[in-house]
């Protein structure tokens, strides 16, 4: 099966099948409410979403938009102790699978602009490159751009520092007295 970059709108778009079905994705929750007519499905209680390798989803409270007869997810909203897990394809040929972890107490999702906006309980997001915490957190799925607006702060691995030159090298720093 060939998934978009991040792979999430497939994924979520197979909310609405059953764990019965070998071909769906599985949700569980404590609770769950259907309202087939305007396509609000409505997960509480532990909820979890889970495609191994793709996604893990966890919350307390997850209402997916389904409009009637489309099939495709338009929005998402995941609330309280969010937990989202992707794996991405590897840049590149025999590398590694790439995965971000994103927290917060609350994550929105739209599928027309493919863009999960995380807010509340210092929402983070977590990637090979670094860690990023604001008051919001906005991730386009589609171009792998992030922004962190207010009280923002990013912790940069310090592997993407190693072997620049930047700190190894010579500097404009006059050399220490002998």
């Amino acid at each position: 099966m060939k998934f978009r970059s991040i792979a999430l709108l497939p994924v979520l778009a197979a909310l609405a099948v059953t764990a019965a079905d070998d071909a769906g994705i599985p949700v569980t929750s404590q609770s769950a409410d259907f309202d087939l007519k305007n396509g609000v499905f409505h997960y509480w209680g532990g909820v979890t979403v889970d495609a191994p390798g793709v996604l893990k989803l966890n919350c307390e409270d997850l209402v997916a938009l389904i409009p009637a007869g489309g099939g495709r997810l338009d929005r998402l909203v995941a609330s309280n102790a969010v937990v989202i897990e992707v794996v991405r394809p590897p840049a590149r040929e025999g590398g590694e699978p790439v995965r971000i972890r994103a927290t917060g107490a609350h994550a929105v999702y739209t599928a027309a602009d493919e863009i999960v906006t995380l807010t509340g309980g210092t929402p983070r997001l977590e990637a090979p490159q670094g860690t990023t915490t604001g008051d919001t957190i906005i991730y386009e799925l589609n171009t792998g751009r992030v922004r962190a607006l207010g009280r923002h702060r990013t912790l940069i691995n310090p592997d993407a520092f190693r072997n620049s030159g930047l700190f190894g090298g010579r500097t404009n720093t006059p050399a220490a007295p002998r």
